[in-house]
């Protein structure tokens, strides 16, 4: 295989990229394309002269750069088997909870006070602060230690101040809990406007996605592309609510179902 210039196809959702990818030996990095970029059709460069490389097996690495949006979960591929004009079809997923140690949300909640009579605030900030390392994963816990409100609480969830997390392959937040896992949170495409029932220890959790394209606008600015998912513990009354999540910042907005409560993002720090 010769060094040059070849074309790699990203494929994320309902999203279908081609990438330029340049190989000069040994090992490929490529960098994810943002959504801006138009999948080539039919369109050919020509290689650049280089003394040819023995065929071999290869490590491909795709991460996000500056201009990738939406963020992207990073994904290494090894064992890959390169020829002369070898095509690589990866299919990536968006990072709608990026889970990184140090990454900081500060919000700002809106709530009816009845006993002065009018709208009061309060402001609240979680830090991802601790990491666990177990069978070759890392797994994560923060300074509050329920995270978010969609996480619930011990009266939900026995043990929940034990409890780390954990992103997969596929974005999904997986829970460890008692050296066990659970999966609790799902971004798939397929499941849009489906209800998913998933399960940490005897509690129920459940969820429905209503959209992947939703915009919110915060003061720390506007997201788009955002998963707009709604969430319950059934077993449960009065808990249900609206989270959005924005791909490479996660969560950004919340409004409590029952009593209409607004959690907005005020401030932020991501690590990805």
């Amino acid at each position: 295989m010769t060094t040059g210039v070849y074309f790699c196809r990203l494929q994320t959702q309902d999203e279908t990229h081609v990438k330029k990818m340049i190989y000069s030996g040994g090992t490929f990095s490529l960098s994810a394309p943002s959504l801006t970029i138009s999948p080539l059709k039919n369109e050919r460069e020509q290689k650049k002269t280089a003394t040819p490389i023995t065929a071999s097996t290869y490590k491909c690495q795709i991460t996000n750069t500056n201009a990738t949006s939406p963020k992207i979960i990073d994904k290494e591929l090894n064992g890959i088997q390169v020829a002369q004009d070898t095509s690589l079809n990866v299919l990536v997923y968006a990072n709608y909870f990026p889970i990184h140690l140090v990454n900081e949300w500060i919000y700002q909640t809106t709530y009816f006070d009845p006993w002065l009579g009018h709208d009061s605030t309060i402001t609240d900030t979680v830090i991802i602060t601790n990491v666990k390392r177990l069978n070759g994963r890392e797994y994560y816990r923060f300074n509050d230690r329920f995270g978010f409100s969609f996480f619930g609480n011990d009266l939900f969830i026995a043990g929940l101040d034990t409890v780390y997390i954990r992103q997969n392959e596929k974005g999904d937040i997986v829970f460890l809990a008692a050296d066990t896992e659970w999966v609790y949170l799902r971004f798939d495409a397929a499941l849009k406007d489906s209800f998913v029932v998933t399960q940490v220890r005897n509690t129920k959790h459940s969820f429905d996605i209503a959209s992947f394209n939703d915009t919110v606008n915060t003061p720390v600015g506007l997201f788009e592309n955002c998963c707009d998912m709604w969430t319950e513990f059934p077993d449960w009354v009065d808990n249900d609510e609206f989270d959005y999540f924005a791909p490479g910042y996660g969560p950004v907005k919340f409004v409590y179902g029952e009593s209409g409560g607004t959690i907005r993002l005020i401030g932020i720090k991501i690590l990805n």
